[in-house]
């Protein structure tokens, strides 16, 4: 007699996504990150930048169960007589065997896409002008004003920011208006006084900033500038130059300038002589970079360049502010919004 084996199949679906989501989540931030401390050190060491784009995350996930219970018997010596069989040896009872067995398997079969960066896509991203609105978006959106003026735009009518390319027989630019400027403007955002509004002018859309002229910090801030407002309002304009006393003209950098800028502030070499001055003029960095022979066991994010590893402290709020920044940046300035987005797919057979 035999009993047959019993065998499923099953393919994970909603736990999987619960925990599969998360898996990808953290280590496609972790790529990011890595990716962007990497080019970071490159554009630190005069070397060019090179960045790969995951497109598509397709993972599927199946698990295989079975289970095997058989067995047989046989009676063929069995005498129904226990003298005879007592008298030959016979088996009293029948010959039995039998046997089970439960196996299981796990698959998990995953499939990225990766496409490098490069062309109009990359000269899309990385080296148009941040707009302004955009800026003025993440500010409004809690985003610190000072790190937002002093990482991203290189002016402000005739307030200039640091040169992003430093020259020893450059002449020094006086940048001390332009970073009391973002003092001014970053302690009115942490008092609630500091805010942007949009003005609508026929068809077109207008940045504007409400002025309070009984405000010193805004006296103070309008002085800098050469600013004389019309009205209640600043008119905030793209650009080098501003036309009328009452318009703000911010030149922006873009995206590879901002991180060429943070690359020079995180070298950690000893500076030349040739920047011995410069290095006066120059704001509290706001990315450190520590390096070190053997991986930091507190490093937010950390790649290994030649001989040395480069992290970023955990403990430094400051530096992971300024990566999460960057982080944004570049998916704001992402012209392909649905390519440029990594979809997870967990199929469900």
């Amino acid at each position: 007699m035999l009993i047959p084996a019993l065998s499923g199949c099953s393919v994970l679906g909603p736990s999987a996504v619960r925990k599969d989501r998360t898996a990808y989540n953290l280590a496609g931030l972790e790529a990011i990150n890595e990716q962007l401390l990497l080019n970071l050190l490159r554009l630190r060491d005069s070397e060019p930048v090179y960045m790969v784009e995951l497109t598509a995350i397709l993972s599927q996930f199946e698990f295989n169960s079975q289970a095997h219970v058989g067995g047989w018997w046989n009676n063929i010596n069995r005498i129904n007589n226990n003298a005879v069989n007592a008298l030959y040896g016979l088996d009293t009872f029948a010959t039995q065997q039998s046997d089970w067995s439960v196996t299981g398997g796990y698959i998990e079969r995953p499939t990225m896409t990766y496409s490098p960066l490069q062309g109009q896509k990359f000269a899309a991203r990385y080296m148009q002008p941040i707009p302004i609105a955009t800026l003025l978006a993440l500010a409004e959106s809690g985003w610190r004003i000072d790190l937002i003026l002093e990482c991203c735009v290189q002016r402000m009518n005739q307030l200039s920011n640091l040169p992003i390319a430093d020259y020893g027989d450059a002449a020094v630019v006086d940048t001390s208006g332009f970073y009391e400027l973002t003092k001014l403007l970053a302690e009115r955002q942490r008092t609630g006084k500091q805010r942007f509004e949009f003005e609508y002018e026929g068809r077109g859309v207008s940045l504007a900033s409400p002025v309070d002229v009984t405000d010193k910090a805004t006296i103070r801030a309008m002085e800098l500038l050469g600013v004389t407002p019309s009205g209640k309002y600043v008119k905030l304009v793209d650009g080098e130059l501003h036309h009328t006393p009452g318009e703000l003209a911010v030149k922006t950098r873009s995206l590879l300038a901002i991180m060429q800028a943070l690359a020079q502030q995180s070298d950690d070499r000893p500076p030349s002589d040739a920047d011995a001055q410069a290095t006066t003029n120059r704001p509290q960095p706001w990315l450190i970079v520590h390096r070190s022979s053997t991986p930091s066991l507190n490093a937010y994010v950390q790649v290994r360049r030649g001989k040395h590893w480069y992290y970023v402290s955990d403990s430094d709020a400051r530096s992971k502010k300024t990566f999460s920044l960057l982080v944004y940046l570049s998916s704001l300035q992402s012209t392909d919004i649905v390519g440029a987005s990594p979809v997870v797919t967990v199929p469900s057979k």
